[in-house]
């Protein structure tokens, strides 16, 4: 059974838990969250001792993990017929929903080699995509080959910052910068994919008023990001999410608009932003409207949106 809580600086989960199997390998308690702000999981057996299983604060780096995990796991014996209470305490820097399931020690192997395995092949490919755009641009001196390099690889970086990698393998002694990193990730998807739109659609010269349109979401962007340096990050986080869904749905009118007289030109960049609009889609009802989307589901349907999408903006510009 369950239990749900809060006082005024935190939120409580209370967990009675039975062994009612004869696993005897050890239990991983699985958050689908990559990193909290404050952290912090007891035991209470049924003798009433309690035990700390884990104590993340602001300033734990990844090393000090009980398991070397980009998500959230806690490990815990509870011996064939015993029974304990877990407590959970836990702040957030953004959403507060936090899912979890308990699973035995070889359930949560399994599914660990699944999720790092999906996980590294799209690393792989966006990685692949975005190298092979820088490269072209410097061998070929056009300018948006870079533009689009840049935003291929600011997309794979706010999707390994999601999955929690960026914490474990780019700055894991940095815990302040990684529960900021969203903020900057998430205006550079932004910002450069703005600045994407406008010189593929040659804007300037042929769309003045969407010019000044996606001008205006990249000193947006940008604008949000300095707030930050006052305070605010939490709401920031938020109308980051809903900015990004609007500059999505710039970005495919924008592409219509040039489909009118430019269809053959722009039509694999049409392709690419409608099916970015239904991922951002996604985020924002999950997080704007309540909806019942599940983070795995949100995330892989960025995955697969923003394959695709190289692929379509590589056709795009040859």
């Amino acid at each position: 059974s369950a239990g749900f809580g809060y006082t005024g600086d935190a939120i409580w989960l209370r967990l009675a838990l039975a062994n009612a199997t004869t696993d005897t390998d050890g239990w991983r308690m699985h958050f689908r969250s990559n990193f909290l702000p404050h952290f912090a999981v007891w035991m209470v057996d049924s003798g009433g001792r309690a035990t700390v299983l884990e104590d993340q604060r602001p300033d734990t780096p990844f090393a000090a993990r009980r398991l070397a995990y980009p998500e959230l796991v806690v490990p815990f014996d509870l011996p064939p017929g015993a029974e304990a209470t877990l407590y959970v305490r836990y702040t957030s820097g953004g959403t507060s929903d936090l899912s979890f399931a308990i699973r035995t020690a070889g359930d949560f192997a399994a599914l660990a080699a699944r999720q790092t395995a999906r996980n590294f092949t799209f690393y792989g490919m966006m990685l692949l995509l975005a190298g092979a755009a820088l490269l072209a641009s410097v061998l070929t001196r056009r300018a948006i080959l870079a533009a689009y390099g840049c935003y291929a690889l600011s997309a794979m970086l706010f999707v390994m910052h999601a999955d929690g990698t960026t914490f474990q393998y780019l700055w894991p002694g940095w815990p302040g910068f990684n529960a900021y990193a969203s903020v900057l990730l998430g205006a550079g998807l932004i910002v450069f994919g703005a600045n994407f739109a406008r010189m593929f659609l040659r804007t300037g010269q042929l769309h003045p008023v969407l010019d000044r349109i996606l001008i205006g979401l990249i000193l947006l962007a940008l604008g949000m990001v300095a707030v930050t340096a006052v305070g605010g990050t939490q709401t920031v986080k938020k109308l980051l999410v809903f900015v990004a869904f609007l500059s999505t749905v710039v970005f495919t009118v924008a592409g219509l608009v040039a489909a009118r007289t430019r269809f053959r030109e722009v039509r694999f960049y049409v392709l690419a932003w409608v099916g970015a609009v239904m991922a951002s889609a996604i985020m924002t009802g999950r997080h704007w409207l309540g909806l019942e989307i599940s983070e795995e589901f949100q995330f892989n349907a960025m995955r697969v949106v923003m394959v695709t999408d190289a692929v379509m903006m590589g056709l795009a510009i040859l």
